[in-house]
């Protein structure tokens, strides 16, 4: 099997892969542009935290989160059993100490008062004992629980100022886990929600354990098993990419001398732009009809490719339609740049003359524009 035979077989293999990849689908969050705010997040776990709220999940949010406290600290689960009967009395959001400092959020039931430092991606810098004596302040008999919870396990000494770091991932299980119970009594609008946030949370933790996604393992493994062709692979596109870098250098010379050798000789400043794209700009800097139009032809592997531009002035698309005939198709891209869709293949001498041919009938078009122009304001 010869080396052309093998790159084909390897990219067929890695198109099977890739077609077998099940892009993920965007959550709530990330549709509209808050998948990682604190405050979002904060202001959801306050909303289902609320026994009281129409969601219909009574203290499922508030059991979970119970649960993953206790096993995170270890404690006997019995005590757990106390928070089956627990309801919420108050739920507050950005609650604020003495000292100016706000809580990310407060939850007062009849025997308990539990406070939340909600990190996402931010560091911890949270003042804890003024948060700790708020807790206290307010706790009126009530027995204290300081939670952080974050996407990482917080490994400062948050225990010695009475706090425990939970990580979302412990909350998303226990969610998972007691959901069934409330499936029959809660509000199938916020089943949806509730399940898209797990959701979100959980593809949020992650990325953030910087894992790769299940496409990226399959791209190593591919890459592990077939690291060699792969290699000759660049080997060959970036001789490629050397070869057009000289043909580059031809194209505008050959383009320069048949200029020169044209009544717009002076019309025209040529330079190359990045190695490979061949740039005609107006030598004068002027605009014509009130675009500083610009020309370039780009050579890539897959063919020459041209595209017009403004350096100033009106748009692209408004002066191009003043000149540019039938003959000659187009399409606006999102930068206002226009692409004419002909395109010549760079590696062959009919490909080459084509271009060659094409890239001055353009200037023509641009330079007898002007003249005309020129001709009728006088």
């Amino acid at each position: 099997m010869n080396s052309i035979e093998e790159f084909e077989k390897l990219l067929k293999n890695y198109e099977i892969r890739s077609v077998s990849q099940k892009e993920e689908v965007q959550t709530l969050l990330e549709i509209a542009g808050f998948p990682d705010w604190e405050n979002v997040y904060s202001n959801i776990l306050a909303f289902f935290l609320d026994t009281d709220n129409e969601h219909g999940f009574d203290n499922l949010m508030l059991r979970s989160l119970m649960s993953a406290y206790y096993k995170a600290e270890d404690k006997n689960q019995d005590e757990l059993v106390n928070f089956m009967q627990e309801r919420t009395e108050e739920v507050e959001r950005e609650v604020y100490t003495e000292k100016g400092k706000r809580i990310d959020i407060v939850i007062k039931t009849g025997s308990f008062i539990i406070g939340i430092e909600n990190k996402i991606k931010s560091k911890l810098y949270n003042d804890l004992d003024e948060y700790r004596k708020k807790l206290i302040d307010d706790a009126d008999g009530r027995k204290i629980i300081a939670i952080i919870l974050s996407l990482k396990k917080i490994d400062k000494e948050i225990d010695k100022k009475g706090f425990v770091s939970i990580e979302y991932n412990d909350l998303l299980q226990e969610l998972k886990r007691l959901n069934g119970d409330y499936i029959n009594t809660s509000n199938p609008q916020y089943q949806y929600l509730l399940s898209d946030f797990i959701n979100h949370a959980n593809k949020f933790y992650r990325s953030d354990d910087m894992k790769l996604k299940k496409d990226e393992e399959e791209f190593l493994s591919l890459w592990k098993e077939n690291k060699l062709k792969i290699d000759n692979i660049i080997k060959r596109a970036e001789g490629l990419e050397n070869k057009l870098e000289n043909k580059a250098e031809i194209y505008e010379q050959e383009m320069r001398s048949l200029l020169d050798e044209s009544k717009m000789k002076e019309f025209y400043k040529i330079w190359n732009y990045k190695k490979r794209t061949i740039v005609f700009d107006l030598a004068s800097g002027e605009t014509i009809d009130g675009c500083g139009i610009c020309f370039e032809s780009k050579l890539k592997p897959v063919g020459i490719e041209y595209r017009l531009g403004k350096r100033r002035g009106i748009a692209t698309k408004s002066f191009v339609g003043k000149f540019l005939s039938g003959d000659y198709k187009y399409e606006v891209e999102e930068s206002g740049w226009v692409k004419l869709t002909q395109s010549h293949d760079p590696f062959t001498e009919e490909g080459w003359n084509e271009s060659i041919a094409f890239s001055m009938s353009i200037l023509k078009l641009i330079y007898d524009y002007d003249a005309k122009n020129r001709k009728n304001n006088n």
